[in-house]
């Protein structure tokens, strides 16, 4: 009888954690809905998530009535969309702009302002695939948008000999290094980077779970091999940031609890460049461009100009 319960009992186990793999692979890749979803944040990233608000909040008139080309490509997720503002000035330079996680291009308002209106360079603001007016169910988290992205940046090359630089937010910074690491670019600003999800993963779920943190990821990543093709480890740019041959600076807020200052650490060691690194102490997640608009202005303006 003994051995008959042990054997319910791993089976019983077994099936809980495929539950609740299931669910936990639902909230972080599942495409959010729901305008309630502020209400589930935990209270130790309020801070983090009000610098955020105000990103979003800032310059969204200029944003919304500023003549811009609608552009999308087609994915197997649907349709990938982006919005391109051209200066009247005839730019030779190109900015991609990439949103976070769970974010949109209003997230990039001010940024997209000012280096329009005070760089005179041309933007494309990239909305992520499960983001925005992007289609799919799920959040990939740069494994295809990447790919895309760079169709978008080769469309535009086309018509335009143009110098680009990637500037990334959050999980866009993760895209604007694997960006680097695979296509020629002049510049890159990725602020707020992770090196490997499962390591932030692991930094963001519930403490009480963390000592089985790799159950949860090796179920969840099975789940997104089946549905995405793709497993959780395969979201690692610490392999692919040796590439990278441009100029780049990397950005953290020493007080950020959503992404901590130890990936850029990480990712700091695997480059054989040496990057430009920016720590700001007292700083939330996203927080540099709100709290220090000047130095960061400054620091954006030296990449352009080649300082």
């Amino acid at each position: 009888m003994t051995a008959i319960y042990v054997t319910v009992g791993i089976l019983v186990s077994l099936l809980a954690f495929f539950i609740t793999s299931q669910i936990l692979f639902k909230l972080i890749f599942g495409r959010d809905v729901s305008s309630n979803s502020d209400k589930l944040i935990p209270k130790r990233l309020q801070p983090d998530i009000k610098i955020m608000q105000v990103l979003e909040k800032e310059n969204a008139a200029w944003l919304e009535n500023i003549t811009k080309e609608h552009l999308w490509i087609e994915t197997k997720f649907g349709n990938a969309n982006a919005f391109y503002i051209g200066h009247e000035k005839k730019s030779s330079q190109l900015v991609v702009l990439i949103h976070g996680y769970r974010a949109n291009k209003k997230q990039l308002n001010s940024m997209a302002n000012y280096y329009y209106e005070k760089e005179n360079v041309d933007v494309l603001l990239v909305e992520l695939l499960g983001h925005g007016q992007s289609d799919s169910e799920y959040i990939n988290f740069g494994y295809y948008d990447h790919k895309y992205i760079i169709n978008l940046i080769q469309s535009l090359r086309a018509e335009h000999d143009y110098q680009v630089y990637v500037h990334g937010c959050s999980m866009g910074s993760v895209i604007a290094l694997w960006i680097g690491s695979v296509y020629p670019v002049s510049g890159i600003i990725a602020d707020s980077p992770y090196g490997r999800l499962k390591d932030n993963m692991k930094d963001n779920i519930p403490y009480i779970v963390q000592p089985i943190t790799f159950l949860f990821t090796l179920f969840i990543g099975r789940i997104a091999k089946k549905r995405l093709g793709f497993y959780v480890n395969d979201i690692n740019i610490l392999d692919k940031v040796e590439n990278i041959s441009t100029k780049t600076l990397l950005i953290s807020g020493l007080n950020d609890k959503i992404v901590k200052s130890k990936h850029i650490k990480k990712i700091q060691k695997h480059m054989k460049i040496i990057p430009d690194v920016w720590y700001i102490e007292d700083c939330p997640h996203l927080g540099a461009y709100v709290l220090k608009k000047d130095e960061y202005q400054e620091r954006i303006h030296n990449m352009l100009v080649g300082l």
